[in-house]
């Protein structure tokens, strides 16, 4: 799997010692920034990684106060409520299963079981 742009490791020192784990370094502490953040949704990775003994958290600072799941979950946009178009007629969905349970309209028949 290749590594995102800002940690692609271009030029000779490619799989070389050093220059992976200086590459490694650099995944790993822009991760920690990532999750070093307030906002509530890190505060709640790192509490479970804290209380849950992960070997991630030795790396991480933990959480101070409690956060409320709800602080960190995001509000879903507003959608539109759809207009009904009027055109949906429940009587022939209903009928078009009548005939053992099959949605066969149209002149439509099942296909044979093989």
């Amino acid at each position: 799997m290749p590594l995102p742009k800002p940690w692609s490791s271009p030029g000779e020192d490619r799989h070389r010692a050093l220059a992976d784990g200086e590459l490694t370094q650099e995944a790993v502490l822009a991760m920690v920034d990532r999750l070093e953040t307030d906002q509530p949704a890190r505060a709640i990775q790192r509490r479970v990684l804290s209380e849950g003994n992960h070997p991630w958290a030795d790396f991480l600072s933990a959480p101070v106060n409690e956060v409320a799941l709800a602080d960190a979950i995001e509000t879903a946009p507003e959608l539109p409520t759809p207009v009904p178009s009027g055109q949906f007629d429940i009587g022939a969905v209903a009928q078009a299963f009548e005939s053992d349970g099959l949605l066969m309209v149209d002149g439509r028949q099942p296909r044979r079981r093989r």
